[in-house]
């Protein structure tokens, strides 16, 4: 049975802040095609043999899904850096820089994809023509 890349939407509020709950980014938006499915689709165009991966390879191709798509939903979240309510002081946030947590969610993806195609490991291959020649000119 092929493999099936999944995004699982605790993790992907996990990835961008663990104090998210459904509330705030709910499962339904994080479900939406230009989320999930835009990470998917990234996930299969990284790894041509992403349908034969089992075990732990399955499980860093989720794990690249889930962080592809919490790089675009980060910028669906509302961005409340106080709040105040009659009952107690309240309490202030440092804003978020959404482009930044964007690139370092995408980095962590594409270098779980890395563990998957082995691209540390892969030999470098010269070509022909820097290959070992006698020392003698035209002799």
């Amino acid at each position: 049975m092929p493999n099936e890349v999944v995004v699982t939407a605790e993790n992907v509020r996990a990835a961008i802040d663990i104090s998210l709950d459904e509330k705030v980014l709910p499962d339904s938006i994080i479900e939406l095609g230009i989320y999930a499915g835009a990470a998917i689709r990234d996930v299969k165009d990284r790894d041509a043999d992403w349908a034969t991966r089992t075990g732990t390879q399955a499980e860093r191709l989720n794990e690249a899904a889930d962080l592809f798509t919490a790089s675009r939903a980060v910028f669906a979240i509302p961005n409340i850096t106080s709040e105040t309510s009659a009952q107690s002081s309240g309490y202030q946030r440092k804003a978020i820089d959404p482009e930044m947590i964007s690139e370092l969610l995408i980095a962590r993806a594409i270098a779980a994809i890395n563990t998957v195609l082995d691209v540390d490991n892969v030999a470098v291959q010269r070509p022909m023509l820097f290959g070992l020649a006698c020392g003698r000119r035209g002799l």
